[in-house]
């Protein structure tokens, strides 16, 4: 008896659809306290769907191209991110909330490279640069 596999495209595979594996969510995060301070930046969508922030502020904390944990009403289609108010985010949005700037390491499944919010991570270049986690979001 021979035995046949047929394999499936990843998940991560971009397509004209959809880029990217989609956006990791604040829940995704669970048991995760979130120790906010005031965050101003500006969107991007890396070529990998990926969606970071050229982080404006906090002043000491600015640096470009963080990867982004978006609230949980933050819902994407393809490179934009629609809020919960009928806001839409894409390339280029300057945006201001509240939330925290942490290593991917320190957020829970972060170290691992097979847990949701790790796969994640490393799909969007993050190895152990810092992420940003917002709680809230809104166009500025």
């Amino acid at each position: 008896m021979t035995l046949t596999a047929v394999g499936a495209l990843s998940a991560c595979s971009p397509s004209e659809a959809s880029v990217g594996m989609g956006i990791p969510h604040l829940s995704d995060l669970e048991g995760f306290e979130v120790v906010p301070v005031a965050v101003d930046g500006v969107v991007r969508v890396t070529e990998q769907g990926c969606f970071t922030l050229d982080v404006l502020s906090p002043a000491d904390q600015a640096a470009d191209g963080l990867w982004v944990v978006w609230p949980d009403d933050a819902v994407q289609d393809d490179k934009t991110v629609h809020l919960s108010d009928d806001v839409s985010l894409t390339e280029g949005s300057r945006v201001s909330g509240d939330g925290m700037i942490v290593a991917l390491n320190a957020l829970p499944g972060g170290a691992d490279e097979n847990s949701m919010i790790g796969m994640y991570g490393r799909f969007c270049g993050v190895d152990t640069s810092n992420v940003v986690v917002l709680r809230h979001v809104a166009e500025a």
